[in-house]
């Protein structure tokens, strides 16, 4: 029997094709399902959607267009094989359909789309929110990992790579004001939006210092991966509490007119 560790069927791989494009160009990123009152949340980055670059809000296409759909490679019901839907990613006025946070996409980079897909050939494993309240004592040096989908390695039809690193920042401040995290670890694109959790093994030390003794692993959802600063080799994790934000308060994309 072959055994697929449960975060590998939550990180899913996305594509978006560019409408100026006449040979399949687009963007690759990563995102994950999370449920809420009833509906499926496709979480991912606001540039992975957007099409812009993060913060600047320029074009990622040479061309100057912007997707209009992602394309989600589900599960099937057969662990192993993948189903590819197509989500809008735009109403019938151009108004974005995802939802951002009320500070807005350009400061917090996380959005939520709303799945209106009807199929029966995917399967969906949505990633528990209640991951993030484990209370477990986060420190510099711990190790995280980021689940996604490398452009230079990963295809649509397989599991996730997951890229180990450390915590690089105190994870209990809000690093440079913003609700991030930083990690030590070699990131590259495709990988935007994937989730980033704290795995502990046989044990771990909640915030009290107590000792909590396990059988199996214990995930900590730290946040969403979104950006990496090469020259450094440091990750920009967003921290999980923004998509409860974003399902919470969070408003309709902004329609951005720069090109």
């Amino acid at each position: 029997m072959t055994m697929i560790d449960p975060m590998s069927v939550c990180s899913l791989y996305l594509f978006e094709p560019f409408p100026s494009s006449t040979n399949g160009l687009g963007l690759v990123g990563t995102g994950f399902i999370v449920a809420n009152n009833g509906t499926n949340y496709l979480i991912t980055n606001w540039h992975v959607l957007s099409g812009r670059d993060w913060p600047n809000t320029n074009s990622e296409d040479p061309k100057g267009s912007f997707p209009k759909n992602v394309v989600i490679f589900f599960n099937s019901k057969t662990l192993g094989k993948w189903s590819p839907i197509p989500e809008p990613l735009y109403d019938t006025n151009g108004v974005p359909l995802w939802l951002e946070h009320n500070t807005g996409g350009t400061n917090i980079d996380v959005v939520a789309l709303p799945l209106t897909f009807q199929s029966d050939s995917a399967q969906i494993y949505p990633l528990d929110l209640h991951l993030a309240d484990i209370d477990m004592r986060l420190s510099p040096a711990m190790s995280v990992s980021i689940i996604g989908f490398p452009g230079n390695l990963s295809k649509p039809e397989e599991f996730p790579i997951w890229k180990t690193g450390n915590i690089a920042s105190e994870p209990g401040i809000d690093y440079d004001n913003k609700p991030i995290i930083l990690a030590g670890v070699v990131v590259r694109k495709g990988m935007s939006g994937s989730p980033v959790i704290a795995r502990a093994m046989g044990g771990y030390t909640d915030k009290s210092g107590n000792r909590h003794i396990t059988v199996g692993n214990t995930d900590d959802f730290i946040g969403v991966f979104s950006a990496y600063q090469v020259d450094n080799e440091i990750a920009i994790i967003w921290k999980a509490k923004v998509i409860s934000e974003i399902l919470e308060n969070g408003h309709r994309g902004t329609l951005i007119t720069k090109q």
